[in-house]
């Protein structure tokens, strides 16, 4: 037996499948390896990533049956199996995986939120810090971070807070033997205090022993957002002192005989305030997911400028040439430097 001639009518018969094999890998890993650098398309890159790499992955199975040196018959055997197959685990894992993706689909193009945003669903509540096709990751008030599958963000309604700005209010009982002028001038004053603007007063329920009111104001910085609601109580409590206004419980029952009342010892309007802001420690991953998620689009837009340059350069007569191609040098700069900060983002995001 002629085994070199044995040993080339073997490797002739599976070529074709080692290069099917070899090219499906080469592909992913050159994938995985773009969407791992700044370019064009990286916005939502984890994104189109995961949806990329599924179609591969699905085309490289029947590509590969297709390249196995089998009949035709076997072959159509095969591919009727794997179609089987695939059917039998989309219908399933239909509530799971497939489920999951065609919900990502459809977050995709509703577009209601972005990375860094405040959103709320259900009882969770946090900044986006990262939208993929089968999950979406948010942070807490407590630097936590919740993977929420993209199947349930579509089955429950979605709270965004908007990044022009947001509405901020706090509740408080007070008693019947108070006017609600007077506690309307100080929940006024205690808003203005908080820096929110347009503030107003609702008188929300008329209960058996005390009075509810809710005080509102717009809040455009919306990444203080927490400290802006614990200081807007704050300055309630020192508001309604000051005006001798006594906060008290919504089942209380005022039977006191005497005219005096009984109020917290006041004291300076001044508190202590910590140099680091608790949202800084809170959503630290969602500031960096906005972060990256803004320098991108301001990527994209260095890009279609430098192209449009480039292309201006060509039809500029030529002692204008050279003073051109320095603004284009400078603009070039600008992209390098840009890149380097975004792929540093990027690697301590992912490290994070």
């Amino acid at each position: 037996m002629d085994i070199p001639k044995l040993l080339m009518h073997y490797l002739e018969l599976w070529l074709p499948t080692l290069f099917v094999l070899i090219f499906a890998m080469s592909l992913s890993w050159g994938i995985s390896r773009f969407f791992n650098s700044p370019h064009r398309l990286f916005r939502n890159g984890r994104f189109h990533r995961q949806v990329i790499l599924l179609l591969i992955s699905i085309f490289s199975i029947f590509a590969f049956i297709l390249a196995l040196p089998l009949p035709d018959s076997v072959q159509n055997q095969l591919l009727g199996i794997l179609g089987i197959l695939l059917t039998a685990i989309i219908g399933l894992s239909s509530t799971t995986f497939a489920a999951n993706a065609m919900a990502g689909f459809m977050l995709k193009l509703v577009r209601n939120f972005r990375k860094g945003d405040f959103i709320r669903v259900d009882n969770y509540f946090g900044r986006v810090t990262t939208r993929g096709l089968f999950h979406t990751e948010i942070q807490d008030t407590d630097s936590n971070l919740i993977t929420l599958p993209n199947l349930y963000l579509i089955t429950h309604p979605i709270t965004t807070t908007q990044q022009t700005g947001t509405l901020i209010s706090a509740r408080v009982s007070l008693g019947y033997d108070v006017h609600y002028n007077e506690i309307v001038k100080a929940l006024i004053k205690a808003a203005e205090l908080t820096d929110l603007g347009d503030p107003f007063v609702q008188m929300t329920e008329l209960g058996d022993f005390s009075v509810g009111y809710k005080v509102t104001g717009q809040l455009k910085n919306i990444k203080i957002l927490i400290t802006a609601e614990s200081e807007l109580r704050k300055h309630m409590f020192d508001c309604l002192h000051q005006a001798d206004i006594e906060i008290v419980s919504p089942t209380f029952m005022n039977q006191r005989l005497l005219k005096e009342k009984i109020l917290a010892e006041k004291e300076s309007s001044q508190t202590a305030t910590s140099e680091v802001s608790p949202e800084s420690l809170m959503f630290q991953k969602a500031d960096e997911a906005e972060v990256i998620d803004k320098l991108e689009g301001g990527f994209e837009s260095l890009i279609e400028d430098l192209e449009k340059m480039k292309s201006e350069l060509k039809s500029l007569p030529e002692d204008k040439k050279s003073e051109y191609e320095q603004k284009i040098a400078l603009k070039q700069q600008q992209l390098d430097n840009l890149t380097d900060k975004i792929q540093k983002l990027n690697n301590k995001n992912q490290n994070s």
